[in-house]
């Protein structure tokens, strides 16, 4: 019973420090759409991209089209290779709130671009696209889907050392995945953090969503060993 009672507060803790970190990023990407909407960092965004069209190479730039896929095209095979796994395992749990975080996700970010309807960059862009630029898919989905692999690295894989290189590999592949946005002259940098922020917000809730699940469990159906 101890043991249970310890495994009950830590899951209490994580379930609010999760709503509380998404309800902090909700906070933030409300505040920072209202100043794309009032043009507020237009004035930044152009400085920022103009300082980083100035890194275009010849060399540099496949390398950030290779770089950018992870943010989308690669997703969607990982993301079933994971779901296949899960699946057999038997972590249908598991599988479905991995399904639900990036589809919800997905539908979420179409949503926020028609309402903002923020065009895309017009400067010298090296991808021509006709969507809605504000907030950056590509950085949203980035957070989502491999957040959601570093919790399910970390909840499977009891290895702290492993843990915590999956985590900074792929923290920076998600940063290297927005820095990409920009490059290509697809995204304002403020597109980026709003993707960013609103991939964290809804990350933080679903998987503090799974830790309730965890917590109901333990507390109605205990294992005593």
């Amino acid at each position: 019973m101890r043991r249970h009672y310890h495994v009950s507060l830590v899951l209490l803790g994580e379930i609010v420090a999760g709503f509380g970190a998404s309800l902090g990023a909700l906070f933030v990407f409300a505040k920072l759409m209202v100043e794309v909407l009032e043009k507020e960092t237009n004035s930044l965004d152009f400085t920022l991209s103009k300082a980083i069209y100035a890194l275009r190479s010849p060399l540099l730039t496949p390398v950030i089209k290779f770089v950018t896929l992870f943010g989308q095209e690669f997703t969607i095979v990982g993301a079933l290779l994971i779901v296949v796994w899960l699946i057999v395992r038997k972590h249908r749990h598991d599988a479905v709130f991995f399904v639900a975080a990036i589809a919800i996700s997905l539908f979420f970010n179409q949503l926020i671009k028609e309402f903002v309807h923020r065009s895309r960059p017009s400067i010298a862009p090296l991808e021509l696209l006709h969507s809605y630029s504000f907030p950056s898919g590509h950085s949203m989905n980035a957070m989502v889907f491999y957040g959601m692999v570093i919790y399910l690295v970390h909840h499977f894989w009891p290895n702290r050392r492993g843990n915590m290189l999956v985590a900074l590999g792929l923290s920076l592949l998600i940063l290297a995945i927005g820095f990409s946005r920009v490059y290509l002259g697809v995204h304002y940098p403020s597109d980026v953090i709003a993707g960013y922020v609103a991939g964290l917000c809804w990350l933080m809730a679903m998987i503090a969503a799974r830790e309730t699940l965890l917590f109901y469990r333990v507390i109605v159906h205990p294992r005593d060993e």
